[in-house]
């Protein structure tokens, strides 16, 4: 089923499509609810009011609420939401399968059916991620200025399981198959985690992302080497010194079929250009290197295939 949004966004239409191109309804939602947006499980409206946020999940079907919410402001500026001409208002999107809206001094996360997952007390959430089994894992700070932060394992109904070290990190690229194991960031380098919060393994090494999670192997960035991990054991399988193929350049995007790990780097010597390295997650062997030309962030998975994006030339190109 495809939700298609018509219209003003504050007023909007909408049109569900069903999988042999037939619209099955056609639907007018209203200006009651305020701006809209389709996310899973139907079409997310919001509004602010003296601060305050007034959230709504509508049945994209017949416009039916399916439930309500409020949020109240808290003590976080958040830089580029509190400009004059937007320190009023508030921006949705989807992160994590979860709906997340964001403005000046606000922020409030919600599961498709409702629940809040941010911490409603002073403490300023940073990031909710599902760790599987019904439990989130909910980075929150004391204060402002983001110095300190906590991570604790928490249910859909906000209780807290445990607190759990670092900060979770999220891979650019999985193979769908939703492996339970979490991997966190914590002071002696990369921490995994079980659905429970039980800790597996702790690997060394200053990781500044994930950039791929497959086939039982986690692609840890460590900067200039790219390391491949078991990611039941955190025993390193492989290591890919990117200056190895004459490039230090950073990586920028990552994608994955469950059996190689494909990088863009961008290069930074040329923005208008970069390279594409394929990399197997067994054993880290090159299995190829491409130079292209166009920005290296503008590579997307779709249909299986590579499809890069130039607006500037007019062109799309799909790889196979």
């Amino acid at each position: 089923m495809l939700v298609c949004l018509t219209g003003d966004d504050r007023d909007p239409e909408a049109w569900v499509v069903g999988a042999d191109g037939v619209v099955a309804t056609r639907t007018a939602l209203g200006a009651q609810l305020g701006q809209s947006v389709v996310v899973p499980g139907g079409v997310l409206r919001w509004q602010r009011t003296g601060g305050e946020l007034a959230v709504a999940l509508q049945d994209a079907a017949d416009g039916s609420v399916l439930w309500r919410a409020t949020a109240a402001p808290d003590d976080v500026p958040r830089e580029g939401m509190c400009r004059p001409q937007v320190a009023g208002t508030a921006a949705a999107t989807v992160e994590h399968g979860l709906l997340v809206v964001r403005g000046c001094r606000l922020s409030a996360v919600f599961t498709p059916d409702g629940d809040r997952l941010d911490d409603p007390g002073p403490a300023v959430t940073v990031q909710v991620v599902p760790s599987g089994d019904g439990t989130y894992l909910r980075t929150t700070t004391a204060s402002s200025s983001g110095a300190v932060e906590t991570t604790q394992l928490v249910r859909t109904d906000g209780s807290v399981d445990r607190i759990v070290p670092g900060r979770p990190l999220v891979p650019l690229a999985t193979d769908g198959t939703a492996d339970p194991t979490r991997l966190l960031s914590v002071p002696s380098g990369v921490q995994a985690l079980d659905p429970s919060g039980t800790e597996r393994w702790t690997t060394s090494g200053t990781v500044s992302r994930v950039l791929v999670v497959a086939g039982g192997t986690a692609v840890l960035d460590l900067g200039y080497v790219v390391r491949g991990v078991d990611l039941a054991s955190g025993r390193t399988t492989w290591s890919f010194e990117r200056d190895s193929l004459g490039t230090v350049d950073a990586v920028v995007g990552a994608f994955t079929d469950g059996d190689v790990a494909a990088l863009t780097l961008s290069a930074l010597e040329d923005a208008g250009s970069g390279r594409f390295v394929a990399l197997d997650l067994e054993d880290g062997d090159v299995l190829w290197d491409e130079l292209y030309a166009g920005d290296p962030g503008a590579f997307r998975a779709v249909g299986g295939r590579l499809v890069h994006l130039d607006p500037a030339a007019e062109r799309l190109v799909a790889y196979g």
